[in-house]
């Protein structure tokens, strides 16, 4: 995406882990119009039809919404990165399947650890001990660990979601 594709979809300015992003305000923004504006870009690239799906996402799930990040400085290229407001500011996540190590429970999850969102940030290592530090979400079923880390899951057996222990 370029720089006037994200200025067509919002023009809401956020910082997140130090980086200037443009960030869709879902609570005073109209997501609906947004989505409309997008159905059309959707055949452009992939880009675009992947942002369409994240739209869909996040009008059904709270706390979270969608930055737009400059990861390719040279081509004024924008990326669409997906955020879930945990401890009070936003995280980049990577929304992914996971499954127990334990039982046959698997699900969609929030996974803030994907190395790659962090690329051209010159924090990143130090962003990435410090998210290494977080309560990771444990198997909605057994309570065991997930195949990979979690501060959000999509939990349709249970209620409420624990930490794993420390270990």
């Amino acid at each position: 995406m370029r720089f006037d594709d994200v200025l067509a979809i919002t023009k809401q300015e956020a910082n997140v882990d130090g980086e200037k992003v443009y960030i869709i305000d879902k609570e005073n923004g109209d997501l609906d119009e947004i989505i409309s504006k997008t159905i059309f870009m959707k055949d452009k690239n992939y880009t675009y039809t992947l942002l369409y799906n994240d739209l869909n996402f996040i009008r059904n799930h709270d706390n979270f919404t969608i930055i737009f990040r400059l990861v390719y400085k040279k081509y004024d290229g924008w990326l669409p990165c997906m955020v879930y407001y945990y401890n009070g500011v936003w995280q980049k996540v990577v929304l992914q399947y996971s499954h127990c190590t334990m039982c046959d429970w698997n699900g969609l999850i929030a996974n803030p650890a994907e190395a790659s969102l962090y690329d051209n940030i010159s924090n990143r290592f130090e962003i990435l001990k410090k998210i290494n530090k977080f309560f990771f979400l444990c198997c909605p079923k057994c309570k065991s660990q997930l195949d990979s880390k979690a501060i959000w899951l999509e939990n349709k057996l249970i209620q409420g979601t624990v930490p794993c222990p420390v270990k």
